[in-house]
């Protein structure tokens, strides 16, 4: 992590910490802790009825996160003395999350060491997970990654009504397809946030490989990123 130290310090350097996932359990904990118990944060039936395709994280509970990363790098060495924030987008069950600072100032004032930071936190949502194999054998992990993120990802379930009940017809049939790589068969799993439709044209995507690709196989798993936090905080220095 970066230095705390105010004289190392340089404009430009970021400091990150990543919480998560983030569980049911604990945004049930927050809300009887906090007092916050809106059952959009709780109760799947009122957020699917409000809109939201399932719970939500409080908002106040991520920002908590977002502190903890910038007390974190400070220790004893300083305290947060302002922090300005927009809430972006939403964080769900199962998001990982990432808080970043980055230094925009470094300066004294009245006799006392200030910096200024841009901050921002990301929510990554699994979309889907598999392993994969790559016709060139000898292939990179970021030219895997690159092939990956220009891929055709779809579901597809078919059902019939019958006497009353919703009977399958086919099971889900999940494909990933793009060029230079085959999925290996039974290998892909879909995660809720893809099967509840929890993105939208324009929403950024990541590629994360778990292990190395050998021999042009590896592990994936594919993200949307969503900025769910950001702003701007000033730090004050002992």
């Amino acid at each position: 992590m970066l230095t705390n130290k105010f004289e190392e310090i340089v404009e430009g350097a970021i400091i990150k910490g990543v919480d998560g996932p983030v569980t049911r359990k604990a945004i049930n904990r927050y809300a009887e802790t906090s007092g916050d118990r809106n059952p959009i944060h709780t109760t799947y039936k009122v957020a699917m009825a409000a809109g939201l395709k399932g719970v939500i994280q409080h908002g106040l509970f991520s920002m908590a996160w977002m502190i903890k990363t910038l007390t974190n790098w400070l220790g004893t060495q300083g305290k947060l003395k302002k922090i300005n924030i927009q809430f972006r987008a939403m964080v769900r069950p199962n998001d990982m999350v990432y808080s970043i600072g980055k230094v925009i100032k470094k300066y004294q004032e009245n006799g006392k060491k200030l910096v200024d930071l841009e901050i921002v936190q990301e929510a990554w949502s699994l979309l889907c997970k598999g392993i994969a194999q790559a016709t060139n054998k000898s292939i990179d992990a970021k030219t895997f990654e690159n092939l990956l993120s220009n891929c055709k990802l779809s579901l597809v379930n078919e059902t019939v009504l019958e006497n009353g009940e919703v009977k399958t017809i086919e099971k889900n049939k999940v494909e990933l397809k793009a060029e230079g790589i085959e999925i290996i068969p039974q290998s892909l799993s879909f995660w809720e946030a893809f099967v509840r439709g929890w993105y939208r044209k324009g929403d950024k995507i990541r590629v994360k490989l778990t292990e190395p690709p050998e021999d042009g196989k590896a592990e994936f798993e594919i993200y949307k990123v969503s900025t769910s936090i950001k702003g701007n905080a000033t730090v004050l220095f002992y």
